[in-house]
């Protein structure tokens, strides 16, 4: 393990904590925000597929880093993790492959 000057951990964590708080603002909380996108439509496809596929371990993490982070606003947390579950259960609701899953979970009856 690498032994670090005096202060540089606080600054290391400073430093990470500023890149995850703008990571949530910038990175993922106007993503979640589209309906339509307009910004990098040629994307829109894999970025919707990114944030289904990852939204409950996109959740975790942004539940760890609030935990660690005071300076986090539990008004950004609480917007991204009302879109993030809200999104998860729209996707998976039409989503004939997890339809099928759940119904094979509950006696093998599927909805719709």
């Amino acid at each position: 393990m690498m032994r670090m000057f005096p202060g540089m951990r606080e600054q290391s964590k400073t430093y990470s904590d500023n890149i995850r708080r703008q990571v949530l603002e910038h990175a993922i909380l106007p993503f979640l925000m589209w309906e339509k996108p307009s910004l990098y439509p040629e994307f829109s496809e894999v970025i919707q597929q990114h944030f289904r596929l990852k939204s409950d371990q996109i959740l975790k993490q942004v539940q760890e880093w609030s935990s660690e982070d005071a300076k986090i606003p539990q008004s950004l947390v609480q917007r991204i993790s009302f879109k993030l579950f809200h999104r998860s259960k729209l996707d998976r609701a039409n989503d004939p492959v997890a339809q099928h899953e759940a119904g094979s979970k509950h006696g093998g009856q599927t909805t719709g």
